[in-house]
């Protein structure tokens, strides 16, 4: 079983995010916009300059900081969740020769095992009014999208991948970097965001080179 850290979200100016797991350890506040970002993996929406960033990611199961270094963005609006990931990548500087250590052959969505051959991110969200429920959004750098409905208490165990919240997602790779953006329907939760709840929630990534597992809240197990 794996134990999760979650944050939560209020829906009028902000909706809040605080940790899943036995630690609860982590709160954010995210923001509500009226001018969503363009899902094209580039992080230039204005949007995502006045939202916090969710940094420094630490390794599951260590007491360390991440080797290659991961910033979150989150933002809520209308319709969906929104999520920026910015992922440093040592492999994918041009001086290092090494851009063929970087993991990603996936390229269709609803693939089981994504995590077990591709860099990733890891979204997992657990909305206040589903109780022991839990949605996970995986996006590898082909901005392929592997989600899933878990049921706790052990939400690893008894993911079920035939569930699909309908989320876009785009990747883009840069020099030291790769980035993706995901917009993920509030319905696919069976919930919205109000002002006083709690959602839980989990971001984490898989850095196939590595080999590391790193989230922004602390872990003493994994990511689930």
């Amino acid at each position: 079983m794996v134990k999760q850290a979650f944050v939560a979200i209020f829906a009028a100016a902000f909706f809040c995010l605080s940790s899943l797991g036995e630690d609860r350890n982590g709160f954010v506040m995210v923001g509500k916009t009226a001018a969503p970002p363009v899902i094209d993996g580039k992080l230039d929406d204005s949007c995502w300059k006045e939202t916090v960033t969710l940094t420094p990611f630490v390794l599951t199961k260590r007491n360390a900081f991440a080797k290659d270094q991961t910033k979150v963005r989150l933002v809520c609006g209308q319709q969906h969740l929104y999520a920026a990931f910015d992922c440093a990548s040592a492999c994918l500087d041009p001086t290092s020769n090494r851009s063929h250590e970087f993991k990603r052959e996936i390229r269709s969505s609803d693939v089981k095992n994504m995590c077990n051959k591709d860099e990733c991110v890891m979204l997992i969200v657990a909305p206040p009014l589903k109780e022991d429920v839990a949605f996970e959004f995986m996006v590898n750098a082909n901005a392929a999208v592997s989600d899933a409905k878990c049921d706790g208490p052990d939400y690893w165990q008894a993911r079920d991948l035939s569930w699909n919240a309908g989320t876009t997602a785009k990747a883009a790779i840069g020099n030291g970097r790769w980035t993706v953006e995901m917009a993920i329907p509030l319905k696919a939760f069976g919930d919205t965001p109000k002002t006083g709840y709690t959602w839980r929630l989990a971001v984490g990534r898989l850095n196939k080179e590595t080999k590391r597992v790193s989230a922004w809240q602390p872990m003493r197990t994994g990511l689930h």
